[in-house]
């Protein structure tokens, strides 16, 4: 792969925390809980060699958040215990499930139509078991980070 053209999504497995890094090129920007943006030594264990292997420069730091990511042609839904997924929703790229959610999950899936649906790590076993159970009743095809690992999409296109 030429480092210089790569345009990939990845959410990195790091218990106890979140985050999710857009990478264009040698440039990128992570989003990520507060504790882990201070957590250098976590980073470091979790994240750093990956920066190091993709070739990247220092990455641009915001806060992660439900709601919303846009990359290029890429669009992440980040849903948590107080997202709130707007009516007739569509379709988007991923559906990043980090906690239980506000809306019921039957509900969410009705209004959105997700390319890829992708289990946090950090998803409590009730929660995580509900969700897998509803997306092979649906046949959604479903990336569990606790059993998969990180999840990355690469060189997608809109």
């Amino acid at each position: 792969m030429v480092q210089s053209s790569q345009q990939d999504l990845v959410i990195y497995k790091v218990k106890g925390h979140e985050a999710v890094d857009l990478i264009k090129g040698h440039q990128h920007s992570m989003l990520a809980d507060s504790a882990l943006v201070q957590d250098f030594d976590k980073k470091r264990f979790h994240i750093h060699i990956h920066w190091w292997w993709r070739d990247l420069d220092e990455p641009a730091l915001k806060p992660i958040k439900s709601g919303f990511i846009y990359h290029d042609t890429c669009s992440v839904l980040v849903l948590d215990e107080v997202a709130k997924v707007p009516e007739a929703l569509g379709d988007v790229d991923v559906l990043y499930v980090t906690a239980g959610t506000k809306d019921h999950t039957k509900y969410l899936l009705d209004q959105l139509q997700a390319d890829r649906v992708v289990l946090s790590v950090n998803l409590d076993w009730k929660t995580r078991n509900y969700w897998q159970q509803l997306l092979k009743e649906r046949q959604i095809d479903y990336h569990d980070m606790r059993s998969d690992g990180a999840f990355v999409m690469s060189e997608y296109k809109g």
